[in-house]
């Protein structure tokens, strides 16, 4: 479903050679699986992982995700591929602070271009905020708006979910939680699910686990000891 092939990112740095951040020879996601990447904060897994959506182009190599490869569309067309074939799960949320939950979620699937008002009040539904879906994300506690970027990364049906730290804000009992939500509807989906975090318990709950360290032939880290 995803393949990744001779992969490479850098980064200039003023005065100094380019800083290689990504390095990545082979790398592929079969439709439905889920896997949990690890590694150090800093070593280059949200940059792989904005590849992979799109956001960002490579310097060198190839992402192919349902037959289709990133780096020949352009900007618009890339933008629209990930409104309809992959959710992400930011960090630190990105959820537009003057709208509510439910207008969070139906931005997402605007920009779709099929916006279904009852889909995404069942969305908000499912991760449990149906008497919160008319609150801002001010008035929402962190675990609550994480569930709001949960339900907004899968209410457009995504063929791939990645998840960056999901749930490096919150405290166990929350976290577990989340995790579950966001199994469960990758699975009733279909969608294939890629989590990273740096959290050992969270990784040891997924049957394949990915050192990035080792998947990573660049290492960020260390060109900046």
């Amino acid at each position: 479903m995803l393949e990744v092939n001779q992969l490479t990112k850098s980064y200039p740095l003023r005065g100094k050679q380019a800083m290689p951040v990504v390095q990545v020879d082979t790398f592929c996601i079969q439709s439905g699986e889920t896997l949990a990447m690890y590694g150090e904060s800093g070593s280059g897994k949200t940059t792989f992982l904005n590849l992979l959506a799109g956001i960002l182009l490579p310097d060198e190599g190839s992402i192919c995700l349902d037959g289709t490869e990133l780096s020949v569309l352009s900007e618009n067309q890339r933008d629209l591929l990930r409104a309809r074939s992959i959710g992400y799960v930011f960090q630190s949320f990105h959820l537009l602070q003057g709208c509510t939950a439910l207008e969070n979620v139906l931005l997402a699937m605007s920009f779709a271009g099929n916006v279904e008002r009852e889909w995404a009040e069942e969305m908000i539904t499912r991760v449990g905020l149906k008497e919160r879906m008319h609150h801002k994300p001010g008035e929402l506690s962190v675990g609550q708006q994480q569930r709001v970027a949960l339900a907004r990364s899968l209410v457009n049906r995504p063929n791939l979910l990645l998840a960056d730290e999901p749930t490096g804000n919150l405290d166990p009992k929350n976290a577990a939680e989340v995790l579950d939500i966001m199994r469960n509807l990758c699975l009733e989906n279909h969608a294939s699910l890629l989590l990273v975090s740096h959290d050992e318990k969270i990784v040891a709950g997924f049957e394949r686990q990915i050192d990035w360290s080792e998947l990573n032939g660049a290492n960020p880290l260390r060109e900046t000891e």
